[in-house]
């Protein structure tokens, strides 16, 4: 039955809804850029960008993998996985940029702490032993190890949880106007949507049971695009 065929589950829940997730993503990094190439919405809008290619090379590599190309599948597969991961820098980096409106916060420093993560991401990829198997032998389904699970979520707890919260919590005691609180809640209700969107991803890569692997099928398309559209009418449209 479709329900107990986990490469099947994997193929609706990827075909079906990224590619429409994918193109929101991008439309809504094209309405900020087209209000504003201020280094606040340049920051934004690279979150949504990151976010939306990789969503499309998902679908790609899920559309080739009859060719078997085993080289390009792999290297399609560590793209979508490295900047779904990398992406949620811009979020940490967008809401200190918003801390620091109005004093000197050089775009050098941004840069070396995204490099930092990008690399830090990189490394954690390729550093667990046999923490992500995806080849011919898993019928190019993704299975990731448990010590992977754990890795992933202290180093993502740590880079972006952690640290979304306390600037956001920072920023919302900053704000006085009632007005731009109650956006500022649905920006931040937006950012936890999209951050737990990670933890979903990397736990149905891992735990190999049907029942939560439809339910969040089901689960991330009513997820991640209010959770989009929540930031950008949060905080997003007004940059």
């Amino acid at each position: 039955m479709i329900y107990q065929d986990p490469a099947l589950i994997r193929l609706l829940s990827i075909l079906i809804p990224f590619p429409i997730i994918g193109i929101v993503f991008l439309y809504i990094a094209f309405k900020v850029l087209k209000r504003s190439r201020s280094q606040l919405s340049l920051t934004l809008s690279a979150f949504y960008i990151v976010i939306g290619i990789a969503l499309l090379i998902n679908v790609v590599f899920l559309l080739i993998t009859p060719t078997r190309i085993d080289i390009l599948l792999f290297i399609l597969y560590f793209l979508t996985s490295y900047l779904t991961l990398f992406a949620f820098i811009f979020i940490v980096v967008f809401i200190h940029n918003l801390l620091k409106v109005g004093s000197i916060y050089s775009f050098k420093k941004y840069s070396i702490i995204i490099l930092v993560y990008g690399i830090g991401c990189f490394i954690l990829l390729i550093a667990v032993p046999d923490g992500i198997r995806i080849s011919s032998e898993t019928n190019w389904v993704p299975e990731y190890s448990w010590t992977f699970l754990v890795v992933e979520y202290v180093f993502y707890t740590c880079f972006i949880t952690i640290s979304t919260l306390i600037y956001a919590i920072r920023l919302y005691h900053k704000f006085k106007d009632k007005n731009l609180k109650k956006k500022l809640r649905y920006f931040i209700l937006g950012i936890l949507g999209m951050i737990s969107i990670l933890y979903g991803i990397v736990l149905f890569n891992t735990w190999q049971n049907i029942t939560f692997k439809t339910v969040w099928s089901v689960a991330v398309f009513f997820i991640m695009i209010p959770s989009a559209v929540s930031i950008y009418y949060g905080i997003g449209q007004n940059l």
